[in-house]
């Protein structure tokens, strides 16, 4: 067996679907930080308690002019129960 002989279901994966859901809850430290990290965390989650972002949710925010929502958006995308340590600051 050979990865080559599944490439047209590799390609045909709707992974653009691909989501992961996140409590506002474990963001509000920062949500209430006046800085760009917390603009951006406001605007995604807007008034809701859960915010479910997907892969194509990135790639529209990544074509924005101004990335603080993309970024932020990745880091809750990759991390939707929090990060551990101090690998990112915000």
């Amino acid at each position: 067996m050979r990865l080559s002989e599944f490439r047209n279901l590799v390609a045909n994966m709707p992974v653009s679907y691909q989501a992961f859901a996140s409590k506002r809850s474990t963001w509000a430290p920062h949500i209430s930080r006046d800085n760009k990290a917390g603009n951006a965390l406001r605007s995604i989650f807007g008034t809701s308690d859960e915010v479910t972002l997907s892969r194509n949710d990135l790639r529209i925010l990544a074509a924005k002019a101004d990335l603080s929502q993309f970024v932020m958006a990745t880091i809750i995308w990759g991390y939707p129960r929090g990060m551990r340590g101090n690998h990112v600051r915000i």
